[in-house]
């Protein structure tokens, strides 16, 4: 029968023995959204806190201060020398970054420092969704990596610095959602932009897009697009304005130095017993996967977050690490941990233990505390013990971690921390993160440079020196911005350090020897010149044809043909060993 053309309903048996009407279920109402939880709120708002509390600037930091001002305030071009081109960056996007935030008016302490914070949040929003997603459905959420992240030193200090250190922490998120989430495209979109960030995260995403193709059995194209659209067009970019394929700090550090790598890894991992969280990380994963506790899509998709990790993390081995720790294994520390989001509460589930919220919430109190008090080895005590503090946090430090001058710093396997760059180091401006940076703001001296200052030559080994120096000639003692330093090969030194080779701050006085009696910004021909008058060191004379290919690279002028040409010769080298 129907009514009206349609199907007469079907009566369902009456739930009460006189009911004489059907009984019709009302519709489901739509799921809430999970509340936060105070472990949650506790990770964000203390983590935001110590965010600032960490804020500073590292020394290389000046490196892009003085890219941008000489591009956005000085009209000299996206150069450390006006009319020098040489890349001497290591991330492209985070130098379009800070370009944007000076062109708004923003001074660099206050831009590191915003972006420091909106960072974190970005970070621990994505790392809560993280969590979420591989966490069983009704149990309380411990969320483990996400307490450990927001209250490791190294992991906070770097939301600041200066430098890509912020993005780096930022991409690892994207990285987990992008393989947790295949196809959501904000995801993919910052993968492929990763690159930008810092050239060694092209191998992570050669990971991802292999992980994906294979597991979608589709190419992630919103992924490989961006990625090559921005990294193929800033490569096409430095090809032309910089007649190179490769930046300055490639040559700089593309040197193997494993037995120094595997001491970073173990500077970073063992401080922070990140070897027992990695091994627990790792059981628990595989328990999970043995007992089908999740799909197989999110167990897969771990293993693939582990993987990237470990591409990066050996990668950096190879190289020998970095002269900061943690620094270079910002990415994949994030990542690794990140991939163990929800094993405790498989591991509670299937124990079948009731665990009330708030025995949780102590539980990551407990933790976030121990967490805050670890320490790398090159501090001997608590971070916080040496950090500038308003004064009522003074007096409670006081009272957790006694006397205010622990954490003094040192230098151990030739790796220095954060706390070596910070407002105390005696050559560099003090910054507190409770003030204004105008230290460190040039604006005004900018303003009132003479029109023809005498030219002068600077072969610092500080890169705050030459940022402020702004007017002078800069030969980076170290030959992070230097193209011809960069490429010179010497003798292994005692006290070389990962991007500090002791023997060439000498090298670089005899250059600036020959650029202060040349007596004007150099140009082709210089080289030559100088050796014809003797005034040129032996070393100088003997690899006089680099040098003279390095002159047609910086110096121009050069068309579009010629720079490509130029850019394709990439093997030069100066071998003094």
């Amino acid at each position: 029968m129907s009514y009206r053309g349609a199907p007469m309903p079907v009566l369902e048996p009456a739930a009460e023995p006189h009911a004489s009407a059907a009984i019709v279920a009302p519709p489901a109402a739509p799921a809430a959204a999970p509340r936060i939880t105070p472990a949650e709120w506790l990770c964000l708002v203390a983590g935001a806190l110590l965010c600032a509390i960490y804020a500073w600037i590292l020394d290389d930091g000046y490196v892009y201060f003085k890219y941008v001002d000489n591009w956005v305030l000085l009209g000299r071009g996206l150069v450390y020398n006006p009319g020098e081109y040489a890349e001497g960056f290591t991330s492209p996007a985070w130098l379009l970054l800070l370009a944007g935030l000076r062109w708004l008016g923003l001074d660099y302490w206050l831009a590191v420092r915003a972006i420091a914070l909106l960072a974190f949040v970005a970070f621990w929003i994505g790392a809560v969704a993280v969590g979420r997603r591989l966490a069983p459905d009704a149990t309380p959420r411990w969320n483990l990596p996400l307490v450990l992240l927001c209250f490791s030193y190294p992991v906070l200090s770097y939301f600041s610095s200066g430098t890509e250190s912020p993005l780096v922490q930022l991409a690892a998120v994207a990285y987990a959602l992008c393989l947790l989430r295949p196809g959501w495209w904000p995801a993919e979109i910052a993968v492929g932009l990763s690159p930008l960030v810092r050239p060694e995260l092209a191998l992570a995403s050669f990971v991802v897009i292999a992980w994906l193709a294979w597991s979608r059995r589709r190419v992630p194209w919103v992924l490989v697009a961006t990625g090559a659209a921005t990294s193929g067009g800033w490569l096409l970019f430095r090809a032309l304005y910089y007649a190179d394929l490769f930046p300055t700090t490639y040559y700089l550090k593309a040197e193997a130095n494993p037995a120094q790598g595997w001491r970073y890894l173990h500077d970073t991992l063992a401080p922070y017993h990140l070897y027992g969280w990695l091994a627990l990380g790792g059981v628990g994963l595989f328990a999970v996967r043995r007992a089908r506790a999740e799909p197989d899509a999110d167990s897969a998709a771990r293993l693939a977050m582990l993987a990237a990790a470990a591409s990066i993390a050996l990668y950096v081995a190879w190289i020998g690490g970095d002269a900061r720790h943690y620094r270079y294994l910002a990415f994949p520390v994030c990542l690794a941990l990140l991939a163990f989001a929800g094993i405790a509460e498989h591991a509670v589930r299937r124990a079948r233990v009731s665990v009330s919220r708030a025995s949780v919430a102590i539980a990551a109190a407990a933790l976030a505390l121990w967490t805050a008090s670890l320490h790398p080895r090159q501090l001997d005590g608590a971070p916080l013990a040496r950090m500038a503090l308003p004064g009522p946090l003074r007096d409670v430090r006081a009272r957790l971690f006694g006397r205010p001058d622990a954490g003094q710093a040192r230098i151990v396997d030739k790796i220095a921390d954060a706390a070596m760059h910070r407002s105390h180091h005696p050559t560099l401006p003090a910054l507190s993160p409770w003030k204004r940076g105008d230290a460190i703001d040039l604006r005004a001296a900018y303003a009132g440079r003479a029109a023809a200052p005498p030219f002068r030559v600077n072969a610092a080994t500080i890169c705050w020196d030459h940022y402020a120096r702004f007017d002078e000639w800069s030969i980076h003692g170290f030959g992070l911005t230097d193209a011809v330093l960069a490429r010179v090969r010497v003798p292994a030194s005692p006290d070389d350090r990962p991007g500090h080779t002791m023997r060439l701050p000498a090298l670089a006085q005899d250059l600036a020897a020959i650029v202060a009696w040349w007596g004007r910004p150099p140009a082709a021909g210089m080289y030559r010149a100088a050796v014809a008058a003797g005034v040129a060191a032996p070393w100088v004379g003997a690899h006089l044809d680099t040098l003279e290919l390095l002159e047609r690279k910086l110096y121009g002028p050069r068309g579009a043909a010629e720079s490509l040409a130029l850019a394709l010769r990439v093997r030069e080298r100066i071998d003094l060993r």
